[in-house]
């Protein structure tokens, strides 16, 4: 009894204590889901954060509380001192190490989900990050897992989310025209709806000119398309002007007339019909592109509820009317769902 009156001053800090973390562990973990919800991982990171601070204080303010001697006290400090320097001394092999590098790259923000990246001859889109790693999917539709502290150890290209310019090459004679070659393939760039097209000769072979054409691309979701398209308008164009597109092997190896040329028969005009529905996009990248929708409609909705608390005369113009953004915010709520549910399969 008398042993228990002594200590409970003490066992009652230590409840309090224990209570007080657990009510912020909580309140830390709804203010993370609620941003995860609202695609502000930024802001869920620093929640994440936050709560493994609270349990490490409360941890050591429960070791101070304990009815120990002062000496036995400092030696579990140490021991804990010890502990928590040898998992940061070891990091740089163990799961500790992505997840400081996850939030060295939340913090300078390289990338986000939905952005083409490459990194070492590694190329696709961004489909998730997650505390330790962040999945790409690949032109192939694959989905590949890289660690962050390998992304934070490698230079990473990311195509800029306003546009990026789209280039192809080819080799052909001294014997064409420079001025007609540029003209051809900036009138095959302009085809495929590239901005701004411009030719560049990359280089002077012993038998043939390189030259490159390039041409901004607005829209980088149609990446791989406008590539494969700028290429098939550069064929079309060239042959369609009686440019041939050979090796000066091809040419002293064939046996017919030296007036002849390779080319291939005219074809017909493309029906509408004949033409592709689907991008390769819509195939490949589709849960990369379904994750960046739902990003964006995670922060119209949040933006949308905010605007609802406002007065009508601090709402955008378009947002003034209740109505409408009940409306919209059904809308987006059901777009949410549907995404949400593709993820879940995906």
């Amino acid at each position: 009894m008398e042993r228990w009156q002594m200590h409970w001053p003490a066992l009652l800090g230590i409840g309090v204590t224990l209570l007080v973390a657990a009510v912020l562990v909580a309140l830390c973990k709804r203010q993370r889901q609620r941003a995860n919800q609202e695609s502000r991982r930024a802001v869920a990171l620093r929640w994440q954060l936050a709560s493994w601070a609270t349990l490490l204080l409360a941890l050591v303010l429960v070791i101070i509380q304990l009815p120990l001697s002062e000496v036995t006290r400092g030696q579990i400090l140490s021991l804990l001192g010890v502990l928590l320097t040898g998992v940061i001394a070891f990091s740089s092999t163990t799961f500790v190490a992505n997840a400081m590098a996850g939030v060295m790259l939340r913090a300078v923000r390289t990338f986000d989900i939905g952005d083409f990246i490459e990194i070492n001859e590694r190329w696709g889109r961004v489909s998730d990050k997650g505390v330790f790693h962040t999945e790409i999917q690949t032109e192939q539709r694959d989905l590949l897992t890289v660690p962050h502290l390998y992304l934070a150890t490698h230079p990473i290209k990311v195509i800029h989310k306003s546009g990026t310019v789209v280039s192809s090459s080819l080799s052909l004679g001294y014997d064409l025209q420079r001025q007609e070659i540029e003209q051809l393939l900036l009138s095959a760039a302009s085809e495929v709806e590239l901005e701004e097209p411009y030719v560049h000769i990359d280089d002077l072979g012993d038998h043939a000119i390189t030259y490159k054409v390039s041409g901004f691309l607005a829209d980088v979701g149609k990446l791989l398309t406008t590539k494969s398209n700028l290429r098939k308008s550069i064929l079309d164009t060239l042959h369609g002007a009686g440019v041939e597109i050979v090796s000066p092997g091809f040419v002293n190896q064939r046996q017919f007339a030296q007036w002849d040329k390779a080319l291939p028969p005219a074809a017909r005009p493309t029906a509408a019909s004949d033409e592709v529905a689907v991008t390769a996009e819509e195939i490949v990248f589709d849960k990369a592109e379904s994750a960046a929708n739902l990003r964006a409609l995670r922060s119209h909705r949040h933006a949308l509820a905010e605007w609802a608390k406002l007065g009508v005369d601090d709402r955008p113009a378009e947002w003034s009317d209740d109505d409408a953004i009940a409306v919209e915010l059904a809308i987006v709520e059901r777009k949410i769902s549907q995404l949400e549910a593709f993820k879940e399969r995906a």
